[in-house]
């Protein structure tokens, strides 16, 4: 006769989350010992006839083992827990000037895993392709850009980058034409502070 205990093996939960494993036998189990080593040191349960075992805050892969009494056999089954983190770089809060367009940006630090952005602000309609990991972005006003980040497991961060914007006016309605030595094709360059934007008028 044969015990067998676990239909899966193997399962991935998101950093933080707390699980549950629960033994499916196919026959009658008289005594189950839960343990996070292979030797069974510690034992999780304190009821023998628990068929299942939960554990909270989990932040590393770890490995439960389950040994399971019948009254003819026994065996022992391993449970693999992966824990997904999603953990990303993302564009530092920046200052633009009035009209202008800049890219905000998500870098994945886990090479090879699938993650999906959703950006979002107060004025949806300034964000370009906002599905993505580099959407353009092209404000008014102040505005904060709030990005969720998922990975294939549902596992999520949430971030978010504040864009603002220098609105400045150069008034030329005084200006005259420079005069130097009878001549005027010189010219006048305006450098803007901190946002560099050079104006040259000739």
């Amino acid at each position: 006769m044969s015990l067998n205990i676990l239909e899966e093996n193997d399962t991935t939960i998101c950093a933080g989350e707390n699980l549950t494993l629960t033994a499916n036998p196919n026959a009658e189990v008289l005594e189950y010992i839960w343990s996070n080593n292979e030797n069974f040191f510690p034992v999780l349960n304190d009821d023998f006839l628990q068929d299942y075992i939960s554990q909270e805050n989990l932040y590393f892969p770890t490995e439960f083992y389950v040994n399971a009494y019948s009254e003819y056999c026994e065996t022992t089954e391993i449970v693999n827990v992966n824990v997904s983190i999603v953990k990303t770089e993302i564009s530092e809060d920046t200052l633009i000037c009035m009209g202008d367009t800049i890219q905000l940006e998500v870098n994945d630090e886990f090479f090879g895993e699938n993650i999906n952005c959703n950006w979002y602000c107060s004025d949806n309609s300034t964000i370009i392709n906002s599905n993505t990991n580099n959407p353009l972005v092209f404000p008014t006003e102040n505005m904060t850009y709030y990005v969720n980040i998922t990975n294939e497991f549902d596992c999520f961060e949430n971030n978010m980058v504040i864009v603002q914007v220098n609105d400045f006016e150069i008034d030329l309605t005084n200006l005259e034409n420079p005069n130097c030595f009878g001549s005027c094709d010189g010219e006048i360059t305006i450098e803007t502070f901190p946002v560099q934007k050079i104006l040259r008028l000739l």
